[in-house]
């Protein structure tokens, strides 16, 4: 009687590190400080795509697991909490919309394990089947930001 409830829910990290206390990502890996949240985690440029699935589709795959993306960010971000910059991914999408290769190209980031980290992730994603034109060849760039930046 008279006890308040305090609402705690998982950060929405890749591996659901850290909980969300009142809009503050409280409780950091390793006795480290928390990483602000939320950081901005945009598309810097244009995507280049070389077949034929088209740029829309491509973007809205990508926008489908751009929380990933945002979650090796995040991870980045606590042991570099103005880790800033921007990465260049390079998918090889196969005939059957399965991403069968990926790299990171330009990353003026500089942080290897979040970028080995979208590279990781990236080659799980499904895309729709290219329509009897082979292999996919897209170069999408990110752009990265810690919160309380413009």
């Amino acid at each position: 009687v008279g006890e308040k409830t305090l609402e705690i829910r998982p950060c929405g990290g890749p591996d659901g590190v850290g909980y969300c206390k009142g809009g503050v990502c409280n409780g950091g890996l390793d006795g480290k400080p928390p990483a602000k949240v939320p950081p901005k985690v945009g598309i810097e440029g244009k995507a280049i795509v070389n077949g034929c699935i088209s740029k829309e589709t491509i973007r809205r795959v990508i926008r489908q697991h751009l929380n990933e993306v945002k979650g090796c960010y995040e991870i980045g971000l606590l042991d570099k909490p103005d880790l800033d910059g921007s990465v260049q991914l390079t998918l090889v999408i196969g005939i059957d919309g399965a991403v069968t290769g990926t790299k990171i190209g330009s990353s003026p980031l500089g942080e290897p394990s979040v970028e080995q980290c979208i590279a990781k992730k990236a080659q799980h994603w499904i895309f729709p089947a290219p329509a009897g034109c082979g292999t996919v060849i897209v170069h999408y760039p990110f752009s990265f930001v810690p919160a309380g930046e413009n």
